[in-house]
């Protein structure tokens, strides 16, 4: 595992190794962000209790192995490898000049909220996903954060435009779903690659037309 400082890099591409993930993390401040891609990355299993705002951005490199993939236009199935890059995007709106940047060649979306910052949220998916148009819901993941166990998760009628996106509830002290966290985290991946491969697909046959 890496982690870096800000930087831009474009060439997120398979490899015969695997395939490489550019993945953002997104969402209001002090919303979970950080902590959730600590433990994704296996950077830190807990969250720590001095909250401490992301600067623009940090950047973390994991494996995740063991992922059900689309093999080819047979549908035939088998596992496979991810290498990550989880971009954990400060939510700070003062760092706006860099979400272009930021969002270019990205593949896929994870967005942490609090229930009290839906509205928030919303700006979050415009911005970097319905008005750009080159992410689809099926490569976007909610996590609903419990930041500690005392912290009450009533969330209420989420917008109608995330109806399309897959919704979890999470809370990292608790470590009956950790595991949970990790397989819908692994769940966002294998649809990610799926779409990846389908559209590659579907760019050969138009060539070949």
């Amino acid at each position: 595992k890496r982690v870096h400082a800000i930087k831009f890099r474009y060439s997120i591409k398979k490899t015969m190794n695997g395939e490489y993930l550019k993945v953002l993390v997104l969402g209001p401040p002090k919303s979970g962000k950080t902590a959730i891609s600590n433990f994704l990355s296996s950077v830190r299993e807990t969250p720590n209790s001095d909250y401490k705002p992301t600067v623009a951005l940090r950047i973390l490199e994991f494996e995740r192995a063991n992922l059900q993939f689309i093999k080819n236009s047979t549908s035939s199935t088998g596992t496979g490898t991810a290498k990550v890059e989880l971009w954990d995007v400060s939510g700070n709106i003062n760092y706006q000049a860099t979400w272009l940047a930021i969002m270019k060649d990205a593949d896929a979306v994870l967005f942490v909220y609090n229930p009290s910052q839906e509205k928030e949220l919303e700006m979050w998916y415009k911005t970097f996903v319905k008005d750009k148009k080159n992410i689809s819901d099926d490569c976007c993941l909610i996590f609903t954060h419990k930041k500690s166990a005392n912290e009450s998760l009533s969330r209420g009628r989420i917008s109608k435009m995330f109806n399309r996106i897959a919704i979890y509830e999470t809370n990292l002290d608790s470590q009956s779903i950790h595991d949970s966290i990790r397989s819908a985290f692994d769940g966002l991946l294998e649809r990610t690659v799926i779409h990846k491969r389908e559209q590659d697909e579907n760019y050969l046959l138009k060539e070949h037309n």
